[in-house]
């Protein structure tokens, strides 16, 4: 099992072949924001700007995923872990929606952070905006990663990641052209060869 404490700038793992279809399509279509995740969270009270920043950064930090980027390695599609700086903006905004549309653009997989966050102050009150990418983050995710920033914010200690996604790509690589993998191959390949016949 691999946690944010035992991975070095470098560490490479394979996608999942999920990611692989996700990443294949990006690369296809660069600038298309279908798989950028955003999510506006608005605050119900006026917050301590530097210790729900704080907060953020820690949450992030125990992530792996959110460290990583795309890399072709040998021509094969893989993650890099890379222990990026995570900048969390911080700025006073009259119109929201202009904000929240400039705020979401096209990430450089093999470059970018793929997680940005901003911290806003409106005059509807305060509002944490982020964004990130399908590729380490799913709508699932959006729920986890907002509760454990509200948590680290009131003070408790930031959970560990136990199970990585590295953990799960490597898994399922191990899986490959065992038995059990091929029984399940056949028998998806049959029901959708009988949904596809039911459709024509």
């Amino acid at each position: 099992m691999r946690t944010a404490k035992s991975l070095v700038n470098g560490t490479v793992c394979p996608m999942t072949d999920s990611q692989k279809g996700v990443y294949l399509e990006c690369i296809n279509e660069p600038e298309s924001l279908q798989y950028n995740v955003p999510m506006l969270c608005r605050l119900s009270q006026k917050v301590d700007a530097q210790r729900l920043i704080a907060a953020v950064k820690a949450v992030v930090h125990s992530h792996p995923a959110l460290h990583m980027n795309a890399c072709t390695p040998k021509g094969v599609p893989s993650l890099r872990y890379q222990e990026h700086e995570i900048v969390v903006g911080e700025k006073a905004v009259e119109n929201v929606g202009q904000e929240v549309a400039a705020f979401i653009h096209p990430f450089d997989l093999e470059k970018d952070p793929l997680c940005r966050f901003e911290l806003l102050h409106t005059p509807e009150g305060d509002a944490l905006l982020y964004d990130i990418h399908h590729l380490v983050f799913d709508g699932t995710s959006t729920r986890v990663l907002s509760e454990q920033i509200l948590r680290v914010y009131q003070g408790e200690a930031c959970p560990e990641e136990t199970l990585t996604v590295f953990d799960a790509a490597e898994s399922e690589l191990a899986q490959k052209g065992t038995d059990e993998y091929r029984a399940a191959q056949a028998y998806f390949a049959q029901k959708l060869d009988f949904a596809s016949a039911e459709c024509d």
